[in-house]
């Protein structure tokens, strides 16, 4: 009985008590009749998105266990709607807070499966209490699923000396262009649509000037019930050294330990940045040199005219494979585990080109291409876009997702949740994306 007393009293207890109360009071305080009549302090936002997609796996030989291969269809599609509101209230010049609820409708074809990418991050790993993310679940033919996310709910607190955020917000790092080694809380894969807000997590983050330029940035990140092994803290400086933004930084995430750096500067009138990370893996638990893992991603970028932009970028992935007979081990996590469970990690191989362009071919409509090219089994994603403007306000958008590669077997057996793979190449393993998307502001 005496156990049970001290376990409720534990400092892991209370502060889980406190920070629902925080997320209650911010809801509360952000709905109440006092502020929404305070309408100089009040800023209601939001936006309706809704992605259209359609996977071509013709040519794929992808097997569900329990189907033949006749009875899967070549062309699966998806369609996910994003309702977003947010509140922003401005409480005089020491305070803020802000609210952000998504509603999530997603129909798809019941046969898709999400076997031919890896997730860059869980995107609910470090949330302390949440809501359930699942509302309504359906499995007919083609399934209804509405999901919600409670995505933002804290408070900043703005002394002399810097700024204090309290509560489920962004945090993210790093500057390279396309695949960020440093950042691995939320991070987004190459092949992400719904990248526009980086999902929340539960954090306190302390934000403090440092001379003209430069500031120092500390935090502490939750995970599930606020558990030591399953949270994350971090310390990040950014200061002018010899010409450019030099960020050192050191992450602590489950029990794993993250050096890196961010450094930024023009050489020549083109945008320059070097982006690199090393990882000790498993540090609390028989840590083993060959789970570490490095990454690095540099480039260049430059504005060649006011209308056209490139950029090309290289990124090295230690915790990949230059031989594509290991995809299936990396896949199955039999192979450098903790880099692809908990470090973000989600290429396979280990060398990448990414060059892009962006062009604005009218004040209304834009064309960009990027391609992410893995140098060791010479597969490829293409991805040409193209956006169009209908008002101040809305957004029509179109593009796709194109695989180059040697083409793999996969087997997926949907009772175990396992894979077996058979890769001659990474982007061998991804089908055909195209997409369609809508995006009304308010």
């Amino acid at each position: 009985m005496r156990q049970e007393n001290r376990e409720e009293r534990s400092p892991a207890r209370f502060i889980s008590h406190f920070f629902r109360f925080l997320l209650l009071f911010s809801v509360f305080a952000l709905l109440s009749d006092d502020v929404l009549a305070d309408e100089s302090g009040l800023r209601l936002t939001g936006y309706i998105k809704t992605i259209l997609t359609l996977n071509d796996f013709t040519g794929s030989d992808v097997l569900i266990a329990g189907n033949t291969l006749e009875d899967r269809p070549e062309l699966e599609w998806t369609s996910i709607t994003t309702l977003r509101l947010s509140l922003f209230w401005q409480l005089g010049n020491s305070a803020s807070a802000e609210l952000a609820y998504e509603l999530i409708p997603r129909i798809q074809d019941d046969s898709v499966e999400s076997f031919f990418a890896l997730q860059a991050a869980n995107p609910l790993t470090y949330r302390a209490v949440d809501f359930s993310e699942e509302i309504t679940v359906t499995g007919d033919a083609s399934s209804l699923n509405i999901f919600q996310n409670l995505d933002r709910a804290f408070i900043t607190l703005s002394p002399s000396f810097g700024d204090i955020s309290i509560g489920r917000q962004p945090v993210a790092f790093g500057s390279a262009r396309f695949i960020n080694p440093t950042d691995i809380l939320t991070s987004f894969s190459y092949i992400e649509l719904n990248n526009e807000e980086r999902i929340g997590v539960d954090a306190v983050r302390v934000r403090v000037p440092v001379g003209a330029l430069g500031e120092l940035d500390a935090g502490a990140v939750f995970g599930d019930d606020f558990r030591l092994a399953e949270s994350a803290a971090f310390l990040r400086m950014r200061l002018p050294l010899l010409g450019m933004d030099f960020s050192p930084l050191v992450i602590l995430f489950k029990e794993n330990v993250l050096l890196g750096v961010d450094m930024v500067t023009s050489i020549g009138g083109a945008g320059f940045w070097l982006e690199g990370a090393y990882t000790f893996a498993n540090l609390a638990d028989h840590h083993e040199a060959d789970e570490d893992y490095m990454r690095l991603s540099t480039g260049l970028d430059y504005s060649f005219t006011d209308t056209f932009y490139a950029s090309v970028e290289y990124h090295y992935n230690s915790a990949g494979s230059h031989d594509p007979d290991d995809y299936g081990e990396i896949l199955s996590g039999l192979e450098k585990e903790i880099a692809y469970t908990e470090g973000a990690v989600y290429l396979l191989g280990s060398h990448y080109i990414a060059p892009g362009f962006t062009w604005q071919a009218t004040p209304l409509m834009s064309f960009s291409s990027s391609v992410l090219f893995n140098w060791g089994d010479r597969s490829l994603l293409f991805f040409p876009d193209m956006q169009y403007s209908m008002s101040d306000n809305a957004v029509l958008e179109a593009g796709a997702f194109i695989s180059v590669g040697s083409e793999s077997d996969i087997v997926i057996n949907r009772d175990s949740g396992s894979a077996a793979v058979s890769a001659e190449s990474e982007f061998g393993l991804y089908p055909d994306t195209y997409f369609i998307s809508a995006r009304i502001y308010f």
